[in-house]
Parts: structure tokens; sequence; C-alpha cells
């Protein structure tokens, strides 16, 4: 401490002996961001000279691990014991020495997607947001991070108790709030006019302009629709002017670096009051301007889009179908309703449902979305899907018997209803086909031998496997393959070439009976 006092008083005596020179370049308001300062014997980077004469400082290294809040809590709140806005507020602000630099800010919390969550938070210190840290990643901060994880103050959309964090190669993440693996990187606002050493030090408060610009004249104000009010006044001429405040109703709404702004998210058909003020870069502003007043126009009652007209349904298979339908103007985005319910959302005028059942009866509806309005839903569209691929049958159980007279009867099982004929192969050559309703058949006029047969079925997705081969053996009952005309026509002629043969031998056996007869006549009549 002696030796920034010591600082200090040189800085003075320079004040008084060369006012013109003095801190011309020690003026911690002209350090560009990026620069690292020393505040209270830490290192911290200059993240953003404010229009206010403010300046925005990160701590340089991670102050060690803890929770975002050991309760799960996604909101920044220094008041919560367990929060650790708390410990940034109180245990880290206690241990700073240069405390009355630090100027009190109103810190905004908003989600990542910038949907407001909860009030602007007053603190002396706080987290930069997403927002922040995205806008200062590359040129302020180290696009490739720092090698450790730390909080930021943004909560995080995805979920309740989720806090967004940096990654430690620099992209942005999220954590639950009560991790202890982040670190904490805590930032703040030193107060305008301060000094700084040769080496960067904080030194103190400087000489203080208090020395207000002038009020800004000319100022008028149009109402451009329902809710937005255009502002505009001439420019100032200090050289040393930062900004403008604008004020609503005597209530400061936003600073900026130009003459002009634009008030929005306002109340239809209400009257407002504006004035405006300079701001210089010791932070002395001016008096506020003459007031106007402005009535914004009246609601516009807005119309939902048009429904979707034309929806048709095309390249339909068992469990796909593509559902198409016109451009409606303006739509943002569509809903596609399957049977009453919603099934998805899409940008685009096509989309395919899947994983659909077969032969089922679906009913499409399509509603388009434009300005938060929904439209009525389109005329409905009917389809259904067509059954499953049938699958090539199985393989059959044959079973083979041989008949007499070169006869093989043929049957066969197999679970399948989509069988539409069977193939019969002797010795892997087709010799038959058999209509599906049918599990036998029989196959004639087969000569003596050994024969091998197999079955196999067929639908309309192709041939299935063939069955185990059967062996038979065919053996005639009477040496050879004949029918019954047949085997009559060689008895015929069997009979024909052999038949004195046959008569000499019916004689040699009657002769015995003959003479014995013609013995027994004799002897009666004598």
């Amino acid at each position: 401490m002696k030796s920034k006092k010591t600082t200090l008083l040189l800085s003075l005596i320079v004040t008084l002996l060369f006012p013109a020179y003095a801190f011309a370049d020690t003026m911690l308001h002209d350090e560009p961001p990026g620069t690292i300062i020393t505040f209270s014997d830490k290192q911290w980077v200059v993240l953003e000279q404010k229009a206010d004469g403010t300046t925005y400082i990160l701590l340089n290294s991670n102050d060690g691990n803890r929770a975002f809040d050991s309760n799960r809590t996604q909101m920044f709140d220094p008041s919560d014991g367990n929060n650790i806005g708390y410990y940034l507020n109180n245990t880290f602000y206690n241990s700073l020495s240069q405390q009355g630099l630090i100027e009190e800010h109103s810190w905004d919390i908003k989600f990542q997607n910038g949907t407001g969550s909860q009030s602007n938070v007053n603190a002396k210190i706080a987290l930069i947001s997403y927002d922040e840290y995205s806008s200062y990643r590359g040129n302020v901060l180290p696009q490739g991070g720092n090698g450790y994880y730390w909080w930021t103050r943004t909560p995080y959309t995805g979920g309740s108790g989720y806090v967004c964090s940096i990654y430690n190669t620099g992209y942005l993440s999220f954590n639950y709030a009560n991790a202890t693996s982040r670190g904490i990187r805590p930032a703040l606002y030193l107060k305008s006019g301060i000094l700084i050493s040769e080496t960067k030090e904080v030194i103190g408060e400087g000489e203080e302009d208090t020395t207000p610009p002038a009020e800004p004249t000319g100022l008028s104000a149009t109402a451009t629709s329902q809710d937005t009010v255009d502002l505009s006044w001439n420019s100032n001429t200090e050289p040393d002017l930062a900004n403008y405040n604008v004020y609503r109703d005597g209530v400061k709404i936003k600073g900026t670096a130009i003459n002009s702004c634009t008030d929005n998210n306002l109340e239809p058909e209400t009257s407002y009051t504006y004035t405006v003020t300079a701001v210089d870069s010791s932070a002395n502003e001016s008096d506020h301007s003459n007031p106007v007043n402005v009535t914004t126009l009246p609601e516009e009652v807005p119309e939902p889009p048009p429904a979707p007209q034309n929806v048709t349904i095309s390249n339909i298979t068992d469990y796909l179908a593509t559902i198409s339908w016109n451009t409606v103007d303006g739509a943002e985005e569509y809903k596609v309703f399957l049977n009453g319910f919603l099934y998805d959302t899409t940008q685009e005028t096509s989309f395919e449902l899947t994983e659909l059942g077969p032969e089922t009866d679906y009913l499409v509806l399509i509603t388009a979305l434009a300005g938060g309005l929904e439209s009525e839903q389109s005329e409905p569209v009917s389809f259904i899907t067509l059954p499953a691929p049938i699958a090539p049958p199985g393989k059959p159980e044959l079973h083979a018997t041989a008949s007499l007279n070169g006869v093989v009867r043929l049957s066969w099982a197999l679970d399948d209803l989509t069988v539409t004929r069977w193939e019969i192969f002797m010795n892997a050559i087709l010799v038959k086909e058999v209509p599906g309703e049918y599990t036998e058949t029989t196959i004639r006029d087969l000569e003596d031998g050994n024969y091998d047969f197999s079955v196999r079925a067929v639908n309309s997705a192709g041939t299935g496997d063939f069955s185990d081969t059967v062996p038979v053996n065919v053996n005639n009952i009477f040496g050879f393959n004949a029918n019954l005309a047949d085997i009559f026509a060689i008895l015929t002629q069997l009979f024909k070439a052999t038949w004195p043969l046959l008569a000499f031998i019916i004689a040699l056996i009657a002769l015995p009976k003959v003479i014995q007869t013609a013995k027994s006549i004799i002897v009666a009549r004598r």
C-alpha cells in the first residue's frame, strides 16, 4: 500500500505542476480492451470501456472451483447464502483492498436465448453473461479457452437447475448449478476517472471533471407502430461527449452513442413523455432536454395464416409415407398431425412419416404457424399403408412311398399360407407342379429303379428351400412296368403261342379220369 500512496502523491504533484499534461497516459479509461491491469493485488483483464467512463474488468485467473448454488438454483442471487452471488459480494468483495473504486451495477439476468428470466440484480460484483462472453471471445478473451471450466451468470433454458459455463477449450457449455468442478472469474465495474501507474496498477481516482455537457435540443418523437417510437435530436458538440441517456416518463430506458434511438415493447394507444440528456467521459450528465409527448398507434389484431391446401400422400409403403402441401405465405413452421395427435413440426412443405404399421388406416392434418399464430387445420387426408412384404417360403418336410406298378405317392408339410404352388423334382429335374392348396401328389409309370425326390414351395416373393431328398426304390410286381390292359394283351399273346402245350397238359391230367369213366360205362352195359 505504501508504493500505491507514493505513486498517487507523485501523480497529484504532476497534476498541480503540469495540469495540461497530467494523467495523459495514466487514465484507466484510456486503456484498450484486453489490457491486463492490477487491482487490489490481483490481475484483471479489461473487457470494455463504457461510455459513462466506467471500466468493465474480469479476473484474469480462476479464483477457485465452487458450486454456482448448492441448492441447484440457476439464478444469480447475492442475497442467497448458498449462491455464488453471495460469495462474490461478501467473502470475495471483503478480500479486495480497493473496494471504494468499485461501481455498483445493475446486472441483467437472462437465459442464453435472450429471454428474460428475472429482474436485474444490483450488486458490486457478478460474473459475465453468456452473450458477453460470446462477444469478447476471440478478441479480448482467448478463442481456445483458458484450460479450465468456469461459470457465467446466465441460466440455461434446457432444464431447471442448469447454468451456462465456459468449457476448458473456450466453447460454451452448461452444468447443474450444484456442480463443484467449475471455477469463478469475478467481473466488476471500476468507477470513472481512475488512474493507473506505468505498470498498469490501479492507483485511485484522479481530478474529477464536474462540468456537464449542454442539454440536447431538437428532440422529436414519432410513433411508428402500436409498440414502437422513434426518437431523434440534434448532436452535441462537446469534445468529451460520451453518450446520451434517453428517459421515458422520467425513467432512464437506455443509453446511446448516436443522436437517435428506437423505443420498443410499448403498449398500444398509450401516451408517453420522452427527454434526453448528454453524458461526457467523466460521467457528467446534462439537464434534460425539452420533453416531447407521443401516443403509440392502435393495436393491430393479427390474423392467423390460412390453412395449408392440397395435402397429398405419396410413396406409401408398409411403414413409410410422404406428405406434401402447398406453401402458405408467411408461414414460419408447419405442424403435422397423425390420427389427431401432433406428430412433428417442420419448416418444409413435405414430410416423411416413419415407423407406421402395415395395413393400417391413418388420417393426416396440417396447420401453419406465423407470428405466434396457428392456422385452421387443413382438409383431412386419409391413407392405408401397404401389407408387410412377403418372405420366400421355408423348407418343406417330404414323405414318399412306392406302390405297385411303378407308382410313387408323395406328401409334404409346411406351415405357410402364402404358398401359391409346389414344384416336384425327381432326380433333380422338375417333373410336376402342384397348386399351393394341395400337399400331396402321385407320380406314375415309373420303371424299376432308384429315384430321388424333393419338393420346394413358391410364393410371390420367390422360391423357397428344397426339402431334404427322399430316396424311393420302384420294383414292379410283374417285373416290368405295365398297366392292366397291357398285362391282358401280353397274357393273350402268351396263350396263343402256348395253347397246344397247355391242351396236352390238360389232356394228360384228365386222361385217368376219362379211362375210369369209360370202364364204368362198359361194366354197366354188361
